[in-house]
């Protein structure tokens, strides 16, 4: 973190100098820094097997805070930077309590740790309120990229204005190794993760293989840098998608304002991953072995089969219809879910915890004959509940309201 802090630090006092970026090359440019250091995130938590891979984690998600800098306004498809940065931690607190459940108990220094983490990014976060909180402000008529780049900035470094700058990370959480090794190596600002996420219309598979390598390769840039000339177009990805992925895993990412996603050419083995979508559509056609969704708003999902399940993450607003069979369908964290499903599929399991505003549809079909007219059942998932105790245990149902 300390060095991804150190490259954003780099980039703050073009905001007072520059002019707005005249296209995404330029942007790209200019946060070459910034970019560097999330493209090194990518490389630590993908296919680690250390017994830190949680600690790695939290420190890759953090990490996405950083990218803030690429914020250009309400349209671009990010929240603004006060609202990024606190995405990122909470994102990071996730993998974070998983920290302090596993090594808490064995040594102080990991609540420690993780502690001065969070004092990071919420220090990025009151400081992006103070200064930014719509966003860079970009001199009118102000120095290219190229030459802030080529260190001219136009006036005598005795009178230029001091940009402000974002709180230095912690000692804590910018030396600490991983927590619990031999030696102190410098990894909490180097300690990268699964790459950042790609830029619209692109559908990845794992990381880690030789096929991703030469993958990447072939597609030229990718990961930040990318993302950030390209962040969320909105481009639909309807064709071309067995090209990009090559293994049992697609993933969706980063979607905002596609209506007409399309995953074809599947097959029971492969699985999808739709995170970070906004206001957007994704049809997966045939049959999958499972599906998750998270961290998505406004996003409507259609599915024909599934092996395993479907899974709803920390999202809002999502309409999920399936049209043939699905054993298990699991809500976790989320608000306001419309589930629609066929009557050939009623012996579906629906879970949900810490859910609210969960709804299941069940569609009429040609097999019920004069009931198609009548309309869809719809019925609500309890979200109240009573506990008594009763013939010697504690007995729970749901809370039932009954009119006067």
């Amino acid at each position: 973190m300390a060095a991804g802090v150190q490259s954003v630090r780099k980039v703050l006092p073009a905001f007072q100098v520059c002019r707005a970026p005249s296209g995404p090359e330029e942007l790209q440019q200019l946060l070459a820094p910034v970019a560097t250091q999330l493209e090194a995130a990518g490389k630590l938590g993908s296919g680690s097997r250390s017994p830190y891979l949680n600690h790695f984690k939290v420190v890759g998600e953090a990490a996405q805070a950083l990218s803030w800098v690429a914020y250009s306004g309400p349209n671009c498809g990010m929240r603004s930077p006060p609202d990024h940065v606190s995405d990122a931690l909470q994102a990071a607190e996730f993998y974070a309590n998983k920290v302090l459940k596993d090594w808490r108990p064995k040594d102080a220094t990991h609540g420690e740790w993780v502690a001065a983490l969070k004092a990071v990014l919420k220090a990025m976060q009151d400081f992006c309120a103070a200064e930014y909180p719509r966003g860079p402000a970009w001199k009118e008529g102000g120095l290219s990229a190229a030459c802030f780049l080529q260190g001219d900035s136009g006036a005598p470094s005795s009178t230029r204005a001091p940009a402000a700058q974002p709180p230095s990370a912690p000692p804590a959480a910018a030396t600490t190794s991983q927590p619990g090794a031999a030696q102190p190596a410098k990894r909490a600002g180097q300690v990268p993760r699964a790459p950042p996420p790609p830029p619209p219309g692109h559908l990845t598979k794992p990381r880690g293989g030789p096929a991703d390598e030469e993958s990447r390769k072939a597609s030229g840039p990718t990961g930040v840098a990318a993302l950030f000339a390209d962040l969320n177009r909105g481009t639909a990805v309807t064709a071309g998608l067995r090209k990009l992925v090559q293994g049992q895993k697609w993933a969706v990412e980063h979607q905002v304002g596609v209506p007409d996603l399309v995953v074809a050419d599947t097959e029971p083995k492969h699985t999808v991953y739709v995170y970070g979508c906004r206001n957007s559509t994704i049809q997966v056609k045939g049959k999958v072995n499972a599906i998750s969704l998270d961290k998505c708003s406004r996003v409507g999902l259609l599915f024909d089969r599934v092996v395993a399940s479907v899974e709803l993450v920390n999202s809002s607003s999502v309409d999920v219809q399936c049209t043939g069979g699905v054993p298990t369908l699991a809500i976790d964290a989320c608000d306001g879910v419309q589930l629609y499903l066929p009557r050939s599929s009623l012996d579906t399991d629906v879970t949900t915890a810490k859910s609210s505003g969960v709804n299941i549809i069940v569609l009429a079909g040609d097999e019920d004959g004069g009931k198609e007219a009548e309309g869809p059942a719809e019925a609500a998932v309890p979200e109240q509940f009573v506990t008594r105790f009763r013939d010697g245990a504690w007995v729970t149902t749901p809370v039932s309201h009954s009119g006067a």
